[in-house]
């Protein structure tokens, strides 16, 4: 809108955006437990991560129509909104969303020493972080590597690749209602199959030529990815005192 330089614009919010995610996303996991009940929680985690997928189904389509007929600032303006819109509709729970505190609040660095010592000197959690660490650092570039890949090494255009995405987003959505199913029993195990198995869709991928398997394996490495996330966030949250929710979820992020 104000016609300053784009890439600058990009770079100057990004880090404030992010920031903010951090603070969203610590918040979010640790009102969860509070909202549902710690033995709803799988499910809840399930129900919560398909709903965040269909966005990503029919999000793309909507942009691109919206861009194209009253511009991508004001796309970005009608986004801003909805954020404003969520922030109103917390306004709407009855429920607590915070954890029993003391009276004194300890300070800031205190709490943050809280929640690293508490993370680094549980085992399981400290692994479960560690692992998931490790799966999303090597998968962070999956998606325009994957846009690259489809495009320019395999020329078969940018349709065929918002289909594979769009088969992701299915895969993801199914998975995350599938996660919310499976219980909290073998939550190791189930997170090292999901990350066999995006390995091995991975492989199908970097060794085909043929569009169907693109589109399979974009909607198994999905739903793969969905079932990961979805026994991470209850794993860690169903492990983690209540008061230190928050702070276990920062320091992991």
């Amino acid at each position: 809108w104000l016609g300053l330089p784009t890439i600058a614009v990009i770079l100057i919010v990004a880090a404030p955006i992010n920031a903010l995610r951090v603070l969203s996303d610590a918040a979010f996991t640790s009102a969860v437990p509070a909202l549902v009940g710690r033995e709803h929680l799988g499910r809840a985690n399930g129900y919560l991560e398909a709903a965040l997928s269909v966005p990503f189904i029919v999000g793309p389509a909507i942009a691109g129509v919206l861009v194209a007929t009253i511009g991508a600032a004001t796309t970005l303006a009608l986004d801003a909104a909805s954020f404003a819109a969520s922030a109103v509709s917390l306004a709407f729970v009855r429920r607590t969303l915070r954890a029993e505190r003391p009276a004194e609040m300890p300070r800031i660095l205190a709490d943050i020493k809280e929640g690293i010592a508490f993370l680094w000197n549980h085992a399981v959690l400290r692994s479960l972080v560690a692992y998931f660490a490790v799966a999303t650092t090597v998968t962070a570039a999956l998606l325009p590597a994957l846009a690259y890949y489809l495009t320019v090494d395999r020329p078969h255009g940018a349709e065929l690749f918002g289909l594979v995405g769009s088969a992701w987003s299915v895969g993801y959505l199914l998975g995350s209602l599938l996660a919310g199913r499976l219980g909290g029993k073998r939550v190791g195990a189930r997170m090292l199959a999901c990350g066999a198995v995006i390995g091995a869709m991975l492989i199908l991928i970097a060794s085909s030529t043929a569009p169907a398997v693109y589109l399979g394996a974009g909607f198994f490495v999905g739903a793969a990815l969905a079932v990961q996330l979805v026994s991470y966030m209850t794993l860690r949250a169903t492990i983690t005192p209540d008061e230190l929710l928050g702070r276990v979820g920062s320091t992991a992020r």
